[in-house]
Order: C-alpha cells, then sequence, then structure tokens
C-alpha cells in the first residue's frame, strides 16, 4: 500500500478521508481529548492548507486566559493542585466541584481536614458531599449567573489596596444604616442594709447599719451603626460576614478555584478580569480549571476559529465525515490510551502518556503525511511544541514519567509562564436575565467524565436527567418517569433519574451519552438553560 505499514488497515476509509480533505474540507471540528501533538498536527494543517480548527471549548477557555492575563499580568494563573491542598483557606466558584475536577474537590477536602482550614463553596446546586467536606466550610447556594457579583464580594472582603475604580464601585453598594439593638448591662447598687448585732463583752444588742453593693442586670437601648453590603443580596446568599471573621482566624494560605461556569459564562470576559485582580490585589493563588483532558494545550498551541466553513471533517465530534475513536466513522482512530504523546494538565505540567491498548490501524499522524506533513511518528512533534507558549523543545524519550517514593510527582517539566504589563480596567456588573421556567444544567455524574468513559464495559449506561429529591417531590414524579425536555425547536424525551448527591431544583443533563444530544440545550455554551419539562 502507498499508505506504509501494514498494520489492520482500512485503506479505503483513509483514501476517503485523505481525499476529502484534499478536495472539500474546509474546517477540521475536533474536542480536547486529544494530545499536544495531535493539537501540533492540526495546527501545522491550518497552516498549511488553511482549514479552519473549530473547538468550541478550547476557544472559550483561551479566550479568557487572555483576558485574565490582561489584568493578572500574568499568562496563566497561579495555583495548582498542590497549593490548593498546602492551603487552610479555599474558595471554589463557577465549579460543579466533585463532578467537573474531582482531583480539585480531593485536594479541597485534603486543605479543610488536614490542615485544619476553612473555606466557602459557591454554586446555584446544593451539594450533600461538599457540605460534609467539614463544618468549617460554608456552602453558599446563589441565584444563577450571578458570579460577577460573587467576584466583586471577594474584592471587597479580601482586596488590599485596590485601584481606585474598583474600590469607589465598591463603595456604591454599602451603605450606613442606623439600628436600635437592646444591650443587657451589669450595674452595681449600693443599698444600705440594717443589721443586729451582739456585743461579745456586754451581750448588748445593737443595731448598725452597712453600706452593701449588688450586681443588677437590666436591658438598655443602644443605638449602632451598621454597613450593609448589597452584593449579597444580589448574589441571592445571606451576608455570611460574621461567620467569615471566624473561620479566617490563624488562616495565611488562601487559594481559589474557579470553574467551566466562569468562562461560558454571558459575561466571561469581565469575569476574567476580576480573576485577575483577585490574583494581584488579593493573598489567593487561583486555579483555573480546564473542562477537559487537554483543553489547556490545545488552547495555548492552536489558533482556534470561531465559526466553521461549509464541509467539516469531525475529529471524535460530529461532523460531515468524521474520525474517531469513540463511535462508528469513517476513518477509527486510536482514543488517547492507545497513544504515545503529551497532554497539558491543569497543574501546567507537560505530563507524557504511553500505549496503555494496542490499536492496529492509523492515527491522525498518518493522514497529515498524506496532506504533506513529514514524520515517522506522532511523537516527533513532541519537541516542536511552541516555545512561545511556554513549552520546552525537548524530545518524548527525554521526559521523566515517574512519582518518586516521597509521592513527590517527576513527570514531564512545567510550563514558561510569562509576565505582562497589568491592566486594572474591569466594567462594571452588567445585571443578566433571569432565567424562568425549569432550569437545566450541562454535567456529568461523579462516575462518568465523557463517552470515552461510558465506552468501558464497566461503565456503560444510557444518560438520564439527573433530579434531586426536592425535585421529584415539587412535581410529583419518581425516580425512573420519562419526561419531555423542550427548548424552542428543540426536543428530548429521557428518563428522570435521581441523584442523592445533588439538592435544589435544578437538574442536570449529561455529555457521556452522545445520543442524548445535550449540548443542542445550550447552544451558547452557558451551563445553565431555561427549559419546559413535561411528565410523560
Amino acid at each position: 500500500s502507498k499508505y506504509g505499514k501494514a498494520k489492520f488497515i482500512d485503506i479505503d476509509g483513509l483514501e476517503k478521508v485523505v481525499n476529502s480533505l484534499k478536495n472539500r474540507v474546509d474546517t477540521i471540528k475536533f474536542d480536547s481529548f486529544i494530545t499536544n501533538e495531535e493539537a501540533l498536527i492540526l495546527q501545522k494543517l491550518k497552516e498549511k492548507h488553511g482549514y479552519k480548527l473549530i473547538n468550541e471549548d478550547a476557544l472559550r477557555y483561551k479566550r479568557f486566559l487572555e483576558n485574565f492575563a490582561k489584568t493578572s499580568g500574568s499568562r496563566l494563573y497561579s495555583a495548582d493542585l498542590k497549593t490548593i491542598r498546602e492551603s487552610n483557606f479555599v474558595v471554589s466558584v463557577g465549579s460543579f466541584i466533585k463532578s467537573d475536577s474531582p482531583n480539585s474537590g480531593y485536594a479541597f477536602n485534603n486543605a479543610l481536614s488536614m490542615n485544619k482550614g476553612a473555606g466557602l463553596y459557591f454554586h446555584p446546586i446544593g451539594d450533600p458531599i461538599v457540605d460534609n467536606y467539614s463544618k468549617n466550610l460554608l456552602t453558599l447556594i446563589h441565584k444563577v449567573g450571578t458570579q460577577e457579583a460573587i467576584l466583586y464580594l471577594l474584592l471587597d472582603l479580601f482586596g488590599k489596596e485596590l485601584p481606585s475604580n474598583v474600590s469607589e464601585y465598591l463603595a456604591t453598594f454599602h451603605t450606613k444604616t442606623k439600628k436600635t439593638i437592646k444591650e443587657s448591662i451589669k450595674e452595681n447598687i449600693k443599698e444600705i442594709v440594717k443589721k443586729v448585732i451582739v456585743d461579745e463583752e456586754s451581750g448588748e444588742e445593737k443595731e448598725i447599719e452597712e453600706e452593701v453593693v449588688k450586681v443588677v442586670t437590666k436591658e438598655v437601648e443602644k443605638e449602632i451603626e451598621v454597613d450593609s453590603n448589597a452584593l449579597f443580596d444580589l448574589i441571592g446568599i445571606e451576608d455570611f460576614s460574621d461567620k467569615l471573621e471566624k473561620l479566617l482566624a490563624k488562616k495565611d494560605k488562601f487559594s481559589l478555584i474557579a470553574g467551566e461556569d466562569l468562562y461560558a459564562h454571558p459575561r466571561a470576559e469581565n469575569l476574567a478580569k476580576l480573576l485577575g485582580l483577585i490574583q494581584r490585589y488579593t493573598d489567593f493563588k487561583v486555579l483555573i480549571i480546564p473542562s477537559k483532558t487537554n483543553t489547556l494545550g490545545v488552547s495555548l498551541i492552536c489558533d482556534l476559529d470561531e465559526s466553521e466553513g461549509e464541509f467539516t471533517i469531525g475529529y471524535n465530534v460530529k461532523g460531515d465525515i468524521s474520525i474517531s475513536a469513540i463511535k462508528s466513522a469513517d476513518l477509527a482512530m486510536p482514543a488517547l490510551n492507545q497513544q504515545e504523546g503529551t497532554f497539558t494538565s491543569m497543574d501546567k505540567r507537560v505530563v507524557p502518556t504511553n500505549v496503555a491498548l494496542e490499536f492496529r490501524g492509523y492515527c491522525l499522524n498518518d493522514i497529515a503525511n498524506e496532506l504533506g506533513l513529514e514524520a515517522e511518528y506522532t511523537i516527533d512533534y513532541t519537541k516542536e511544541l511552541p516555545v512561545s507558549s511556554g513549552y520546552q523543545a525537548k524530545e518524548f524519550d527525554e521526559l521523566p514519567n515517574e512519582f518518586k517514593p516521597s509521592g513527590e510527582e517527576n513527570r514531564g517539566y512545567l510550563l514558561h509562564v510569562e509576565n505582562f504589563t497589568s491592566s486594572d480596567e474591569v466594567e462594571k456588573m452588567e445585571k443578566l436575565e433571569e432565567l424562568e421556567g425549569d432550569i437545566i444544567y450541562l454535567a456529568n455524574p461523579v462516575h462518568q467524565f465523557s463517552a470515552f468513559t461510558n465506552k468501558a464495559h464497566q461503565l456503560n449506561e444510557a444518560g438520564a436527567l439527573y433530579v434531586s429529591t426536592k425535585w421529584l417531590e415539587n412535581r410529583g414524579l419518581k425516580s425512573g418517569d420519562m419526561v419531555v425536555i423542550e427548548k424552542d425547536d428543540v426536543s428530548l424525551r429521557v428518563v428522570v433519574k435521581l441523584d442523592s448527591m445533588i439538592d435544589g431544583d435544578i437538574a442536570y443533563l449529561p455529555t457521556f451519552d452522545t445520543k442524548l444530544n445535550a449540548t443542542e440545550f445550550f447552544p451558547s455554551g452557558y451551563r445553565y438553560s431555561s427549559v419546559s419539562i413535561k411528565g410523560v
């Protein structure tokens, strides 16, 4: 075969894909479950042939980091999982943490339990599991979409020497009012008491007067000045200032976990800039969780486009033609555990991965070679990862891949993080239109991470609409009932399934079951959507 090595080959499939890329395809659409090397191959194909590269998830994350850099003065966030574990005060905003990033959840729990720590967990969905992390953790269930107010509140509570434009804006949310309270005070009252004494020598009785001091408790009214912060009302939570004062006692290592709800938010640009100010003007070290295995790597390596062209090839996603490791496609491809390469972890570490399962077929590198690139193996691109984005020009086989006996990680290398001149310019809050009707959230249950985990026979299952006990009671339904979800011209008939590890009245739809096409209800990528849910 002109296509080289004898594998378990699908020559017809390869020819179809290559011919399409040469003659019809103008767009490559892909997800972030790929290696750094594959991301670089796609970037090189774009540069050589002009293909558009579409990865909506990584593009949102890339833009979020770019706006974060404008005010933080740093290309990337300052924290990693070790930072979280070693902290004694942790805040989480915008992450359904136990499902979105279990490793972050473990680190959060570790900080609370091992370091006698405390923290704040902000999210619209109640989470009994997170509640039980520690009695010193405040779980704050807030209104949907109010993350902008939350970040301003964190600047207000923890900011030091804030820029004048920010401090002056925060002052507008504070009002001083007079309040009359009753206060118990103790008062000494003197009394003259008459008493009879007997003279020891004469035996004569005589009456004397003696001054006695009595302590009396009484209530008095007192007028005090009270500071009221309107940000709490905007967020939809009670003022926790008094509780916070106790939680902060003896705390000196602060970290903030920021999740996917932020960078898919309608106000993502300003949220990113506010996070940058938090990293600069508070004691918090910030971690911005990437949503998928290599979202960070793709965002740093690929020049991504906003809109696709007329004819698309999908890599592990739907396209006019497709190459995929998940389901039947025009050409089967290896999954991440069937490849050698690297990915970029949330710890900003370039980590090598090796083949765990054999794949006897073609890979992206074979396709790229047919289109004019030249590399014998995918890992030949490891040394070409862009130094301008913080990577090092190292061969794959040079990368260490071990954990030391002490548990210290010695894998790959850390990205170089470039610093910039920063700005203090952020926007004032913009009130979002409140979601009406039934609200659903885009998330996976704890044991599923993607379509790849659902492909494993041990975990394979059908997706459902996951709900709390309260949700079922409010609608007179039970787990196992069928409902229809509708939004505009999109409709889905799906089973309701109880998730005992959530609380409240927001249900969630998963992405691990591709048959559900859950993302159709979230066209902008924002994780919350207003829909109509009817029982069947």
